[in-house]
Protein backbone atom coordinates (compact mmCIF):
# COMPACT_ATOMS: atom_id res chain seq x y z
CA UNK A 1 0.00 0.00 0.00
CA UNK A 2 1.70 2.94 -1.24
CA UNK A 3 0.12 6.24 -0.41
CA UNK A 4 -0.10 8.88 -3.48
CA UNK A 5 0.59 12.43 -1.76
CA UNK A 6 0.61 14.13 -5.48
CA UNK A 7 -3.20 12.99 -5.44
CA UNK A 8 -4.42 14.17 -2.16
CA UNK A 9 -6.71 17.28 -1.66
CA UNK A 10 -5.32 20.22 0.05
CA UNK A 11 -8.30 21.39 0.80
CA UNK A 12 -11.91 20.57 0.74
CA UNK A 13 -14.67 22.60 -0.13
CA UNK A 14 -17.95 22.50 2.36
CA UNK A 15 -20.25 24.91 4.69
CA UNK A 16 -20.23 25.98 8.09
CA UNK A 17 -22.21 27.72 10.65
CA UNK A 18 -20.39 29.61 14.17
CA UNK A 19 -22.32 30.63 17.23
CA UNK A 20 -20.42 32.89 19.50
CA UNK A 21 -21.14 34.25 22.86
CA UNK A 22 -20.03 37.74 24.03
CA UNK A 23 -20.86 40.54 26.18
CA UNK A 24 -22.15 43.64 25.57
CA UNK A 25 -19.17 45.62 27.37
CA UNK A 26 -16.50 43.87 25.49
CA UNK A 27 -17.83 42.80 21.85
CA UNK A 28 -14.64 42.37 20.62
CA UNK A 29 -13.85 39.26 21.99
CA UNK A 30 -16.17 36.48 22.37
CA UNK A 31 -14.60 34.12 24.47
CA UNK A 32 -16.94 31.04 23.46
CA UNK A 33 -17.44 30.32 19.42
CA UNK A 34 -18.89 26.87 18.46
CA UNK A 35 -19.21 25.88 15.19
CA UNK A 36 -20.21 22.70 12.93
CA UNK A 37 -18.74 22.70 9.47
CA UNK A 38 -20.31 19.72 6.75
CA UNK A 39 -18.08 18.69 3.85
CA UNK A 40 -19.28 17.29 0.42
CA UNK A 41 -19.10 13.56 1.57
CA UNK A 42 -21.33 14.40 4.76
CA UNK A 43 -19.75 13.66 7.88
CA UNK A 44 -19.63 16.96 10.46
CA UNK A 45 -16.71 18.99 12.18
CA UNK A 46 -17.45 20.85 15.09
CA UNK A 47 -14.80 23.80 16.01
CA UNK A 48 -14.73 25.37 19.53
CA UNK A 49 -12.29 27.80 20.64
CA UNK A 50 -12.42 31.89 21.17
CA UNK A 51 -13.07 34.70 18.84
CA UNK A 52 -12.33 38.32 18.08
CA UNK A 53 -14.56 40.52 16.54
CA UNK A 54 -14.37 43.07 13.79
CA UNK A 55 -17.55 45.09 14.26
CA UNK A 56 -20.94 43.06 14.25
CA UNK A 57 -20.53 40.74 11.24
CA UNK A 58 -17.03 39.92 10.93
CA UNK A 59 -14.64 37.81 13.30
CA UNK A 60 -11.54 35.60 13.55
CA UNK A 61 -11.88 32.47 14.95
CA UNK A 62 -8.99 29.59 16.29
CA UNK A 63 -9.29 26.73 18.20
CA UNK A 64 -9.87 23.09 18.03
CA UNK A 65 -11.73 20.83 15.39
CA UNK A 66 -13.04 17.49 16.31
CA UNK A 67 -14.38 15.30 13.14
CA UNK A 68 -13.95 11.99 11.77
CA UNK A 69 -11.14 10.96 9.49
CA UNK A 70 -10.70 8.23 7.07
CA UNK A 71 -8.63 5.29 8.67
CA UNK A 72 -6.30 2.31 7.43
CA UNK A 73 -7.86 -1.38 9.01
CA UNK A 74 -6.36 -3.16 11.39
CA UNK A 75 -2.89 -4.41 10.35
CA UNK A 76 -2.68 -2.25 7.27
CA UNK A 77 0.91 -0.11 7.53
CA UNK A 78 1.56 2.57 4.88
CA UNK A 79 4.43 1.67 3.06
CA UNK A 80 4.08 -2.21 3.35
CA UNK A 81 2.42 -4.87 1.19
CA UNK A 82 -1.38 -6.11 1.49
CA UNK A 83 -2.51 -9.16 1.89
CA UNK A 84 -5.81 -8.63 0.94
CA UNK A 85 -6.55 -5.91 -1.61
CA UNK A 86 -10.55 -5.87 -0.74
CA UNK A 87 -9.35 -4.48 2.41
CA UNK A 88 -9.00 -0.82 1.17
CA UNK A 89 -12.13 -0.72 -1.03
CA UNK A 90 -14.23 0.24 2.27
CA UNK A 91 -12.51 2.36 4.69
CA UNK A 92 -13.16 2.92 8.31
CA UNK A 93 -13.52 6.44 10.19
CA UNK A 94 -11.90 7.42 13.47
CA UNK A 95 -12.00 10.51 15.39
CA UNK A 96 -9.61 13.17 15.21
CA UNK A 97 -8.58 16.55 16.54
CA UNK A 98 -6.16 19.40 14.62
CA UNK A 99 -6.11 22.99 15.25
CA UNK A 100 -8.12 25.48 13.07
CA UNK A 101 -8.06 29.19 12.24
CA UNK A 102 -11.12 30.88 10.09
CA UNK A 103 -12.40 33.84 9.32
CA UNK A 104 -15.98 34.23 9.33
CA UNK A 105 -18.82 36.67 8.06
CA UNK A 106 -22.31 36.73 9.13
CA UNK A 107 -25.07 36.91 6.57
CA UNK A 108 -28.11 36.52 8.93
CA UNK A 109 -28.12 37.93 12.84
CA UNK A 110 -30.65 37.37 15.15
CA UNK A 111 -29.96 40.58 17.01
Amino acid sequence: MLRNVERENAASLGIGMFAQMYHDRIPWIAPVSFGIGVRGDGPATFYLGPAFRFGRFASVTAGVAIGPVAALPAGVIENQPVSDTNSLSDLASRTARAWYMGVTYAFASLH
